[in-house]
């Protein structure tokens, strides 16, 4: 949740900072503009309106400077277009994976309405909630890793230690696809690779540190049957 909040917080400066700098720029083309329209009065109280040949050649000086001015404020809003259009696209992600998380979050508080998603994610022994709870982490990471928020270093960090408890060998042994090659030419390919990487590894080290722990009474205790269950050997 802490890592959530902060990426949602670092999404909204950032976004914040954008909309400072194109307020700055469209400030200071205003008051180009500005300067320009006031150009014709300015002139006219200084020169002699019998000075026909000054007055020309300030106009063709004035022409080319509005020609400039133009050119410039047109690439100004298409820029500003531009931002606003990828931020609206960022906003239109951000709603949906937030969607996401509130239709997986009303099954974790129900468990009874995981039957509507069709065949159990989990095994029969395992809470399907545990499931839940460990897609909720990965999606995190994927999404801080999409932002560029997570580096590849960090990340094998967070999932090595991930893969070091039972239930999320057996949710990525069900739900991963370690089994098949992974082109990496996608950044989502390549956060994809590093979870398979880590999880073969993992399983090569043997035995996690933590084992699947059923709850009882409140409780968790180790259960060395489900261990013997979720921990597939090595692909030839």
């Amino acid at each position: 949740m802490a890592m959530r909040e902060i990426h949602s917080l670092d999404g909204m400066t950032r976004v914040a900072a954008k909309l400072l700098i194109i307020a700055a720029v469209l400030g200071c083309l205003a008051g180009a503009v500005c300067v320009v329209a006031l150009t014709p009065v300015i002139v006219a109280s200084i020169y002699d309106s019998q000075d026909l040949a000054k007055l020309a050649n300030i106009g063709e000086t004035y022409g080319a400077a509005t020609a400039i001015l133009s050119a410039t404020a047109l690439v100004v809003v298409c820029a500003s277009l531009l931002v606003q259009h990828r931020q609206f696209k960022i906003m239109l992600k951000s709603i949906q994976r937030e969607r996401i998380r509130e239709t997986v979050k009303i099954a974790m508080d129900n468990p009874q309405y995981a039957q509507c998603w069709g065949a159990r994610v989990a095994p029969q022994h395992v809470d399907e909630r545990l499931f839940y709870y460990a897609n909720f982490l990965v999606l995190n990471w994927y999404y801080a890793w999409e932002d560029g928020l997570l580096d590849a270093q960090q990340a094998r960090a967070f999932i090595r230690n991930f893969f070091d408890s039972e239930v999320p060998r057996m949710f990525w042994e069900r739900h991963g696809d370690w089994h098949r090659p992974r082109r990496t030419y996608t950044r989502r390919g390549r956060f994809v690779a590093i979870i398979n990487e880590e999880y073969l590894r993992a399983l090569k080290a043997g035995p996690p540190s933590r084992p699947y722990e059923t709850a009882i009474d409140g409780v968790s205790t180790s259960t060395s049957k489900a261990s013997a269950h979720a921990s597939p050997t090595m692909p030839s």
